[in-house]
């Protein structure tokens, strides 16, 4: 992700309002809610830059004997904090059915309106059952990355390095024009919807 500013990454809201798991990005930190339980795991750690390609993630461990959540978050392969307390939620995070929930990539819902909106870029987004902590899978290192990044995607796939209201010129990032306030294309022309 390339986070541009504050905003929900995801959400897994109940159709009946009752109950959400959301994962935001405030200023340089990461959290982690569960509204109907009223926990919100915080750390007070920094690692979130913006306007950076980074690998972001999230591992919530439930350990059934304990009745446990462990939340623990990592970058670009690395962990960078593990919650000191586990925490009872009173049950495992679990990925109800459809018709039960609503999954949102890029904000979540409060009393039927969408609300907290991600702003920046998401290139790909993985979801398992299993607990991941070796990412060798999905990102490299330099020197294999293009355009002075120091992660990229396993493949090598070139990410851009120009910000939302800019684009590429050959050269360097030039600014869309003042009125095309959904961002441009790469030949300057106004991106008609938030979908191009």
């Amino acid at each position: 992700m390339k986070p541009h500013g504050d905003g929900s990454l995801f959400s897994n809201n109940r159709y009946d309002g009752d109950d959400s798991y959301i994962m935001s990005i405030v200023g340089q930190r990461m959290t982690i809610e569960k509204t109907a339980q009223n926990y919100k795991f915080a750390p007070d750690v920094d690692f979130i830059t913006t306007f950076v390609w980074q690998l972001t993630s999230v591992v919530a461990k439930y350990t059934e004997a304990n009745d446990e959540t462990v939340f623990s978050l990592y970058r670009d392969g690395a962990a960078i904090v593990h919650s000191n307390e586990p925490v009872n939620l009173g049950h495992a995070i679990l990925d109800r059915p459809g018709w039960e929930t609503n999954k949102i990539i890029g904000g979540y819902l409060h009393h039927d309106n969408l609300r907290g909106m991600y702003c920046g870029y998401i290139f790909e987004w993985c979801t398992s059952s299993e607990e991941v902590t070796d990412y060798s899978s999905f990102i490299t290192e330099e020197p294999n990355c293009a355009n002075g990044l120091s992660v990229c995607p396993a493949d090598g796939f070139e990410l851009g390095i120009c910000n939302w209201n800019s684009y590429w010129n050959g050269l360097k990032c030039a600014r869309c024009p003042s009125w095309c306030n959904r961002g441009c294309q790469s030949d300057s022309s106004c991106t008609d919807s938030y979908d191009n």
